[in-house]
């Protein structure tokens, strides 16, 4: 099969929390990070619907002064796989 990835993607395992208006903050963890997102692992996955603009996150990795506005473009039983959006600086207001 041939690869579709525009980015490599490299295994990882970092604590992030994902913040959204609507289902408020969601802890969980970084299974792989390419240039052009990561997969975030959930105990508990939000109903979103990707593609219909309630699936925009600002995710924040636990161990970085730093904010990501990121939507989500695939949705599965542990978790949500984001894209990257914009970088946003740590002045940012969470909703």
């Amino acid at each position: 099969m041939h690869e579709r990835r525009l980015h490599p993607r490299q295994r990882l395992d970092a604590r992030v929390r994902l913040y959204h208006p609507v289902h408020g903050t969601l802890d969980g963890r970084i299974r792989d990070l390419s240039g052009g997102g990561m997969f975030v692992t959930l105990e508990r996955v939000p109903d979103i619907h990707p593609g219909n603009g309630d699936g925009r996150f600002l995710c924040k990795p636990m161990n970085m002064d730093a904010l990501f506005d990121m939507a989500c473009i695939r949705l599965t039983e542990d978790g949500l796989a984001l894209a990257f959006l914009e970088q946003l600086d740590s002045s940012a207001t969470l909703h």
